[in-house]
């Protein structure tokens, strides 16, 4: 009975003690003519840096013209936002040709984007967690 005991109270801690897993999809429609990359960040775009892997954000990916994907996320979106500046994370799309026209660090330093979105979990509930980016008008 004491091994049952001490096995609980064991699960218990190393359950305690795990992030919360958020399983909610966010998807990106890309209808616009030309690639596209998006990238999540808690901070605005002039103060981020490039990371080790020569992008900006904290999840950055890419998609093709008219293609629809989940987009890479943070484990849990609600403890994101909670430690994005003003508990909102911020999602910016940035079309590939001003990446190739500029580069990572001009995108920074010339504050470049085409699209930005100040989200927390209510926004993004009320678009039913997906977003259609149909290009620069």
């Amino acid at each position: 009975m004491k091994n049952l005991s001490f096995f609980l109270l064991v699960i218990v801690c190393f359950t305690s003690c795990m992030d919360r897993i958020d399983l909610r999809k966010f998807t990106i429609a890309n209808n616009s003519n030309g690639k596209i990359y998006t990238l999540i960040n808690r901070l605005d775009i002039e103060e981020d840096t490039i990371n080790s892997y020569g992008f900006i954000g904290d999840f950055t990916d890419s998609l093709y013209s008219n293609k629809l994907k989940e987009i890479n996320r943070p484990v849990d979106w609600g403890t994101y936002a909670k430690e994005s500046l003003n508990h909102k994370f911020r999602l910016y799309i940035i079309e590939e040709d001003s990446v190739l026209k500029y580069g990572w660090k001009g995108i920074i330093n010339g504050n470049i984007y085409n699209e930005k979105y100040l989200l927390d979990v209510n926004f993004l509930d009320s678009l039913k967690w997906s977003i259609i980016y149909k290009g620069v008008k």
